[in-house]
């Protein structure tokens, strides 16, 4: 079974594989990480984090081999959830990225990408359709 969680500390080996496998040097722990499980295996990992009272994607990433199966859909998702739930209506992105834009990020006259939380949810769960 699928489960989408934050990260434990016995996570951080894994999910510094997968980071160094897409060459992201970011192994900081500061801000919100998710992981996606399937027995007991960690197939992505997404991470925001507050930067001038703004809250910004710092990566977002499925393993090579899951990719397609809608997992980078769920991590958003969770994330976006979780800065909902505490009050944050928006998600940005410094660079541009065509997943990010079909899942709703546009960009706005600061130069970012922008995600307004509300509407991502207006569009059904592409994982479980809700």
């Amino acid at each position: 079974m699928i489960c989408f969680r934050k990260i434990k500390e016995e996570d951080f080996d894994k999910v510094k594989e997968i980071l160094l496998e897409e060459n992201i040097s970011n192994l900081q722990v500061e801000g919100i990480i998710y992981v996606v499980i399937e027995n007991d295996e960690i197939l992505g990992v997404g991470k925001v984090k507050e930067e001038n009272k703004k809250w910004f994607l710092e990566y977002l990433i499925t393993r090579k081999n899951k990719r397609g199966n809608r997992l980078g859909d769920g991590l958003l998702r969770v994330l976006a959830n979780n800065l909902f739930r505490n009050g944050i209506d928006k998600l940005y992105c410094q660079e541009k990225n065509e997943f990010l834009l079909k899942k709703g990020f546009r960009k706005n006259d600061e130069n970012l990408y922008e995600l307004n939380i509300e509407e991502l949810f207006d569009h059904n769960c592409n994982n479980c359709g809700g």
